[in-house]
């Protein structure tokens, strides 16, 4: 919600708690202003919400025991209004409050590339970092070469494998 919508529905839900200050609580106009100021102060919930949360619950709870007959107009005035004017205020001043801590929308680093977590051994670290280092800077032809002989090592070391294995089950076990 920008300020002057803030400040729109703010003079509004003013306007409304004034007549109803100045209503005899046995007028029927009384439910209309406080189920509209209920409304207004609902509004203002979604920008007041991580600033107070409970200051806009409870004035709604409190319009709803003066709507049951159970509070008088010496609780609107005592209790409710400054209530009102205080939770006016901080919605006009909430784009001044600061807003540290937490995730923004499109903050932080930009990424190039989905990135995905692994464990690799201590021993291969420093080598994969250094490779990773080296690849973010090349060119996207050079990456795709540099992938392409990364699989040729691969598959060289698993064919190898293979062999190497074959030879110690030969040395070792006769087969």
């Amino acid at each position: 919600m920008d300020i002057s919508t803030i400040n729109s529905v703010s003079v509004n839900l003013e306007n409304y708690f004034i007549k109803i200050q100045d209503m005899d609580f046995s007028d029927k106009a009384l439910t209309r202003y406080i189920k509209a100021s209920k409304s207004l102060i609902s509004c203002l919930t979604q920008v007041c919400d991580d600033v107070m949360i409970s200051c806009p619950k409870r004035m709604i709870s409190n319009l709803d025991l003066i709507l049951d007959g159970k509070k008088d107009k010496h609780f609107f005035n005592t209790c409710i209004y400054p209530e009102l004017e205080h939770l006016i205020y901080i919605c006009r001043n909430s784009h001044l409050v600061s807003r540290h801590g937490g995730a923004r929308p499109n903050s932080g680093r930009k990424k190039e590339e989905a990135t995905k977590q692994i464990r690799v051994p201590e021993s291969l670290y420093a080598l994969i970092n250094d490779l990773k280092v080296a690849y973010k800077d090349l060119i996207e032809e050079d990456k795709q070469i540099l992938c392409s002989s990364l699989r040729d090592i691969i598959t060289t070391a698993e064919f190898e494998g293979i062999e190497t294995n074959r030879v110690y089950d030969e040395r070792h076990t006769g087969v």
